[in-house]
């Protein structure tokens, strides 16, 4: 469950859903029942790894997608290197601009604002 903070939640493709309430779609109770494990255990909370004094790399055990965590101290930059794949920002505190390399136009960031690259 999740109890504080700022949470983050991305998906991979599926269509492995099992509902069991709160949507008008197809609910099948009895299925995800016998999916359920009644035993407590301690949540596996991932920590992440420092790739530089900026960013903090999450890779979950799926090929799907990664997460950085980007923190740039006011009045400083951050290049982002490459990828090989579409890429979304996330803009969570304070503001900036975003600007592709070799590219003369900027888009103004600030919280709860989204970027697809």
């Amino acid at each position: 469950a999740y109890i504080k903070g700022e949470i983050l939640e991305c998906m991979a493709c599926s269509d492995n859903v099992v509902r069991a309430g709160l949507t008008p779609k197809l609910k099948d109770v009895d299925t995800l029942v016998k999916m359920l494990t009644y035993k407590s255990t301690m949540p596996e909370i991932s920590r992440g790894e420092r790739i530089d004094q900026n960013c903090l790399l999450y890779v979950p055990p799926v090929d799907d997608f990664a997460i950085e965590v980007i923190e740039v101290p006011a009045g400083s930059s951050y290049s982002l290197p490459d990828v090989l794949s579409p890429s979304v920002i996330l803009t969570l505190e304070g503001s900036g601009k975003l600007q592709q390399n070799g590219n003369r136009i900027t888009m103004d960031v600030s919280f709860g604002k989204a970027a697809f690259m």
